[in-house]
């Protein structure tokens, strides 16, 4: 009677030619790259009476930010608020602020964080928000009346000019 091997010695060789050779066969798709500059979106929303601002008044954007808590923060109810999109956030800013609002969406939820990211001494007249090209990738630029132009890095600090 023959005793009948395991093939475990015959198949080793093959196993290590394949894990050997096959992955230098295998050449994934080449690594691309094209210029990417960003730049900032920024519109003017009309808030309404419940305290929410609609996105879809601008199209394509879609949805809705409910603003009741940052505007009972700051005491005001502007008619309108400047939202500024730059590098995956939300800056918000509106008449009779005394703060730069900064949302930052919770992945996987229709919830998003707030916080002050800049606080004025007195509410800014006429406040602007946009994009300032830096070396190090940019800055958020608010120009007021009467005030020295600020800049807000991307680590959140605010400077006097952007580097």
């Amino acid at each position: 009677m023959r005793q009948r091997s395991s093939g475990a010695i015959g198949i080793a060789p093959w196993l290590v030619c394949v894990f050997v050779f096959l992955p230098g066969c295998h050449r994934g798709a080449p690594v691309r790259s094209v210029g990417l500059e960003q730049h900032s979106l920024r519109f003017f929303l009309t808030a309404q009476p419940d305290g929410t601002v609609d996105l879809a008044e601008h199209p394509p954007l879609l949805g809705r930010i409910d603003l009741k808590p940052i505007l009972e923060a700051e005491g005001a109810a502007p008619a309108q608020v400047e939202l500024l999109i730059h590098a995956g956030r939300l800056y918000l800013w509106g008449d009779g602020f005394r703060n730069v609002w900064e949302l930052t969406q919770k992945p996987g939820s229709s919830q998003a964080g707030y916080r002050p990211a800049v606080t004025f001494e007195a509410p800014p007249s006429h406040l602007r928000l946009s994009h300032y090209a830096g070396e190090d990738g940019g800055c958020v630029r608010m120009d007021a009346l009467e005030q020295p132009t600020a800049f807000l890095s991307a680590k959140g600090d605010v400077l006097t000019n952007c580097p």
